[in-house]
């Protein structure tokens, strides 16, 4: 996947800019009858975002990886367990998250 993002808003009071490009691979993999999982990684250039009364944040490279298990109870039920997270090159992560969620298709 490919992509080019400029987002314009409020955070609070002040405006909010942002300019990104991304790139990155998508893939889903069973693993047997009951498991499946979802692979992603993107790199995401962001060369400027301008927020909270004219402050700059030259975030470079950022690595977005994530991962979901799923695993089917029933022909229409799957529980699900993902991981993801957003990680600025050289240097610290900027957050990630477990979820641990449900599927149901109807």
């Amino acid at each position: 996947t490919i992509g080019i993002n400029y987002t314009v808003g409020n955070l609070g009071e002040s405006k909010f800019t942002s300019l990104s490009a991304l790139g990155g691979l998508l893939g889903n993999f069973n693993v047997g009858k009951k498991m499946g999982t979802t692979l992603m990684f993107v790199m995401v250039y962001s060369p400027y975002v301008y927020y909270y009364e004219g402050l700059w944040y030259q975030s470079g490279l950022l690595a977005v990886p994530f991962v979901a298990v799923d695993y089917k109870l029933t022909q229409k039920f799957k529980l699900n367990l993902s991981f993801s997270g957003v990680q600025q090159i050289k240097s610290d992560a900027i957050n990630y998250q477990v979820l641990l969620g449900a599927k149901a298709l109807l």
